[in-house]
């Protein structure tokens, strides 16, 4: 078993390695220090608190909640076009296909099988990334 979780902590350190993590890295940095990113984050997260205490209120006003929740769509399309938020979720998902894929090679390998492109498994386009392993490509 111990091989097993040694090879297990090189994946891991193979991954840190990458240069998908070392963008997402720098995109999270970048976002972090984005002030008008990180205070539509603080006011969308009071917001959320509102609207929790408004829905558990005796009476709830209804037209609170509904200017809350506006405000909390208003957000929502700001961050959305906020460029550091644009950059560190592509960055988050650049990295979650590398995790996708080291584990359909790891079903593959454990079960012959992987999933299916529409599943989230490979396709004939990411075999670069595999070597095509998964599919024989």
């Amino acid at each position: 078993m111990d091989a097993v979780f040694n090879k297990t902590q090189e994946l891991g350190a193979a991954l840190l390695e990458t240069e998908a993590y070392a963008q997402m890295q720098q995109a999270e940095e970048n976002f972090a220090k984005d002030e008008a990113a990180q205070a539509l984050l603080n006011e969308y997260g009071s917001l959320q608190a509102q609207i929790g205490a408004a829905l558990e209120a005796e009476e709830a006003d209804p037209a609170k909640i509904n200017q809350l929740n506006d405000r909390v769509l208003e957000i929502q399309q700001e961050l959305y076009e906020n460029s550091a938020f644009i950059a560190v979720n592509e960055a988050r998902e650049n990295f979650a296909r590398i995790i996708n894929q080291v584990n359909q090679i790891l079903k593959f390998m454990i079960t012959g099988e992987v999933d299916s492109p529409e599943e989230g498994g490979c396709t004939e386009d990411m075999c670069a990334s595999c070597g095509g392993h998964c599919h024989g490509h």
